[in-house]
């Protein structure tokens, strides 16, 4: 392959493919050259490093002088460069879709919560068998059933997220919040505290 800087690989050969359907041999774009482009941009961003501030932003071409201009100038081109690997597998999920693109974000909520509501025991167990679970259903349509009659059950949530609805209603809140439209996210909130509230009444 030629040697070309992964910034310019990046406007003349990914970016102008990122918003389309039909890539490169039958629908998608050759693997090796999108290894090439993230391993090259990757090598050269960590070989300028530790050198002065001002040549590695000239190096990525980002312009911070606003959030704006940087979203504009390097995240967006990065984010539909990446975008359209997914979007390709799951044209018609756009659900899916938010999930990969932001899968910290949306673990990191369920863990939140769970920590909050259940302690820190398992939370990374029962944070990673939801998002699974959430996965699933949005690639399928299978409603999320958690096994709550196997031997073993310390890695399934206890008081919150236990079912189908309560999952989904949380992570559709979330992509709301992500856009800008927090109600529908505090009302699930609510909903949840007073779903465990109600439960240490009962318990007391």
């Amino acid at each position: 392959m030629t040697s070309i800087h992964p910034l310019e690989y990046l406007e003349k050969v990914i970016y102008p493919y990122s918003n389309k359907v039909e890539l490169i041999n039958g629908g998608t774009m050759e693997q090796q050259d999108i290894k090439f482009f993230f391993k090259e941009l990757s090598n050269l961003i960590k070989k300028n490093a530790k050198k002065d501030y001002e040549q590695v932003k000239e190096l990525i071409n980002a312009d911070t002088s606003s959030p704006e201009k940087y979203f504009n100038s390097f995240k967006r081109p990065l984010e539909r460069t990446t975008g359209f690997l997914i979007t390709k597998d799951f044209r018609h999920k756009p659900e899916a879709v938010f999930l990969y693109e932001n899968y910290n974000f949306v673990k990191s909520s369920y863990d939140f919560l769970i920590k909050l509501h259940e302690g820190r025991a398992c939370s990374a167990d029962k944070s990673r068998i939801i998002i699974n679970a959430l996965t699933k259903f949005l690639k399928t349509g299978e409603e999320i059933k958690l096994n709550y009659n196997q031997e073993y059950t310390y890695h399934l949530p206890r008081r919150i997220f236990r079912n189908h609805k309560q999952i989904y209603e949380f992570f559709d809140s979330l992509q709301k919040l992500y856009y800008g439209q927090p109600l529908k996210y505090l009302e699930t909130l609510h909903k949840i505290l007073m779903t465990t509230k109600k439960e240490e009444e009962i318990n007391e």
